[in-house]
């Protein structure tokens, strides 16, 4: 493909370039300090009290540990799709490229920018890219399947249990499911039919098109995944019920399975870094709608981004690593 063809777009160049780094970086600072003055006069400070406790040191080890096997579990995941298509790598590989891309994709816009440092660290073959941007494809399809999995479990236990109202959440839900719909109706559609709707792009993109679709013929692979997919997405919920325990809060794990899912799914849109600012306001939204204090949800989220920035330090490392590997190869 032509090097004008491969260029993003100029509102992608800005938004995942410095400059819009540096406003999304505002953006959230913002909307964190808008909701810190919010609920000051809640007390929401005193919560990390709790965090020089040594119960609160346990659980926040604890929630660093899981985050650590969970970029390690996630890379693994990620071989199940590599190899019906005919690319092996080393796991180590796979784990060190899958914690870098996680510790850079965090500057970059939502889940793409980490997609796209993955593709290009790993610099396979040419005729191996289109097999590589397909599994990458479907990693998302069915990582939003099950999350939204997980969410409708949460919301039917919500529903037996009669904590409710859970509309903003089932909304959400819905939306998620939509999208997956589409998705999977482009993989079950022929493929000359699909490249037909997608037009001049759908011809450039035949051969990716193809690596996709043949997803098809693996269902085994699917299926695989998307059982680790769910087990995955547990990985959020259990860390946010974590915090909580840490923080001595009263939440139980059933209020953590609600909110987590939509919260996930919406600060995947890329208005701040890491999502700062974006998913401590909508854990007071979902928390909030299951009746816990807007101080308290805030002091959850935040303590749980501090822990995930903590926990991505070592895929920093790893980014220097492989950049320095790359130079000295001359590549």
């Amino acid at each position: 493909m032509p090097d004008e063809e491969k260029r993003p777009s100029r509102l992608g160049r800005f938004w995942g370039g410095p400059a819009g780094l540096v406003l999304r970086l505002a953006i959230g600072s913002v909307i964190f300090i808008i909701l810190a003055r919010q609920f000051w006069s809640e007390g929401f400070i005193d919560h990390f009290s709790h965090l020089q406790t040594p119960r609160a040191l346990l659980y926040s080890s604890l929630y660093l540990l899981i985050f650590i096997l969970n970029r390690g579990f996630m890379a693994y995941k990620w071989s199940i799709l590599l190899h019906p298509l005919k690319i092996r790598l080393p796991i180590r590989r796979l784990i060190s490229v899958y914690y870098a891309s996680t510790f850079v994709g965090a500057f970059l816009p939502a889940t793409v920018g980490g997609d796209l440092v993955r593709y290009f660290l790993l610099n396979l073959p040419k005729g191996d890219r289109p097999a590589l941007a397909a599994s990458i494809l479907m990693e998302r399809v069915v990582g939003l399947m099950a999350l939204v999995t997980v969410g409708w479990f949460g919301l039917m236990a919500a529903w037996r249990q009669d904590l409710l109202p859970v509309a903003p959440a089932l909304t959400t839900l819905a939306g998620g499911f939509i999208l997956v719909l589409f998705a999977w109706i482009s993989l079950v559609m022929p493929p000359d039919l699909l490249i037909r709707r997608l037009g001049p792009l759908g011809r450039k993109l035949s051969g990716f098109a193809s690596e996709y679709q043949s997803y098809r013929n693996h269902p085994r692979a699917l299926c695989l995944f998307y059982i680790f997919s769910m087990i995955e997405s547990l990985h959020g919920v259990v860390g946010i019920w974590i915090v909580a325990l840490a923080l001595d809060l009263k939440i139980g794990f059933l209020p953590c399975l609600v909110a987590v899912p939509p919260m996930v799914l919406l600060s995947r849109v890329p208005i701040s870094v890491d999502s700062l600012g974006v998913f401590q306001g909508l854990g007071v939204l979902f928390f909030g709608i299951l009746g816990v204090a807007g101080g308290a949800a805030f002091a959850l989220g935040a303590v749980r981004q501090l822990l995930d920035f903590i926990g991505l330090l070592p895929g920093g490392v790893l980014w220097l690593f492989l950049r320095t590997s790359k130079s000295s190869d001359g590549r």
